[in-house]
């Protein structure tokens, strides 16, 4: 089952390293992200929102195998590759799954100057990424995990609140 973290942190590009760090954490096997979304503000108004994670890739890789292999069945496995992909690529650029944008746009609308927040849907963490958490500072701001797994996050994490 997946669950979804919102955090806050200080400094404009925070959220943007500590994702980075995650995704090495992912391709170890120690998390599943299945979206990212940072939020990020400088010393001005503007706020800037950019989704990480992007699930075209996925289904482009399902599309080239598909039309690999109609391609095979009908006689042009490059063309049925690429025309899979594009047709994948597409699909997933038109499906919107992952954390819904409404409502990353409400609480973003709270950030402060020179910070940054970052929207997770994880799945499958383990304690090498609960270990990982120790050492940032950020302030949670909604979560899905049950009640006890937020309030043991929120202490991991509490060390200097802003």
């Amino acid at each position: 089952m997946s669950n979804i973290i919102g955090l806050a942190f200080e400094g404009r590009e925070t959220a943007k390293g500590w994702l980075k760090d995650l995704e090495k954490l992912a391709e170890e096997g120690h998390i599943e992200i299945l979206d990212a979304v940072l939020v990020s503000r400088g010393v001005g108004d503007h706020v800037e929102m950019k989704q990480t994670q992007s699930m075209k890739g996925k289904y482009a890789k399902r599309g080239t195998g598909i039309g690999f292999l109609a391609g095979l069945l009908l006689g042009g496995p490059i063309l049925g590759a690429a025309g899979g992909a594009a047709v994948g690529a597409i699909t997933g650029s038109m499906k919107d799954i992952g954390i819904d944008d409404q409502f990353i746009a409400e609480i973003a609308q709270g950030i402060g100057p020179n910070s940054s927040m970052l929207f997770l849907m994880t799945q499958n963490a383990d304690e090498k990424v609960i270990n990982y958490l120790k050492h940032f500072k950020a302030q949670v701001l909604t979560t899905t995990l049950p009640p006890e797994e937020e309030a043991r996050l929120q202490k991991l994490l509490e060390s200097e609140q802003f």
